[in-house]
């Protein structure tokens, strides 16, 4: 209900690297584009390029077919890529979905520091 009323759900850095280091069965999916993917990304991740969503770009993605509560936790080189992700992921049977409005830097540092 919150999800249809509201859109999607921001998560902050703290809640970002806690799910990454605790939730194993968690997914992570990085908006940025695939080249920007190549150079740089975090370890269990997955490019879903928000610049090819109108291209089905979802289709690729490695979604959870066998739970839709599973956390799908989005980020891109922006806040705004990764809400554009997270937009498109919202149409789909996923509910527990949320996005982190900061940069890929900011977040590959903290990862980092862990």
């Amino acid at each position: 209900m919150w999800r249809a009323l509201n859109g999607p759900v921001e998560i902050e850095l703290e809640g970002v690297l806690r799910v990454y280091k605790v939730d194993q069965t968690a997914r992570f999916f990085d908006a940025r584009s695939a080249a920007d993917f190549a150079k740089a990304n975090l370890p269990g991740t997955h490019n879903v390029p928000a610049d090819q969503l109108a291209a089905d770009g979802l289709r690729k993605a490695p979604m959870p077919s066998d739970d839709f509560n599973t956390r799908i936790i989005l980020f891109g080189s922006n806040g705004a890529q990764a809400r554009q992700l997270a937009d498109a992921i919202l149409k789909t049977a996923m509910q527990n979905v949320s996005y982190f409005p900061g940069t890929f830097d900011a977040l590959a540092a903290a990862v980092k520091t862990q």
